[in-house]
């Protein structure tokens, strides 16, 4: 997965295989929307509150729990599929945010994208 403005979430198998994925808006751009598309809500920071009371912290918790809902729902329609994740890969401008709410194990990685470049170049293709 990987978290900045965009949210991409990837199905992979083991052997590296890649099954799909989705491509959905990162926290900070759900939140941005809301600034854009709503009449009297602003761009102000909230923290995660699993009861939120303010609107900063609402939209806050609501822009990580439906990031977090794409992750989770990928992993259980891999786990549908009998190839349940061993882990998540989290990297991106989100990772550090969603990583404490998920239950699943999970690997930061704040290079994802220059690792997968060694790997390929290594394997020679």
């Amino acid at each position: 997965m990987n978290g900045g403005t965009g949210l991409t979430v990837d199905a992979l198998r083991g052997d590296g295989f890649f099954r799909g994925g989705l491509i959905v808006p990162g926290p900070a751009l759900m939140r941005a929307s809301l600034t854009g598309g709503t009449a009297g809500l602003r761009l102000t920071e909230g923290q995660f509150d699993p009861f939120p009371r303010s609107t900063p912290d609402a939209i806050t918790t609501g822009a990580v729990l439906a990031a977090l809902g794409a992750i989770e729902r990928m992993a259980a329609a891999m786990a549908q599929a009998n190839a349940a994740p061993e882990r998540i890969v989290l990297s991106g401008g989100a990772a550090s945010t969603l990583e404490p709410h998920l239950s699943s194990p999970v690997t930061l990685n704040d290079n994802l994208v220059l690792d997968g470049v060694a790997l390929i170049a290594r394997a020679g293709r």
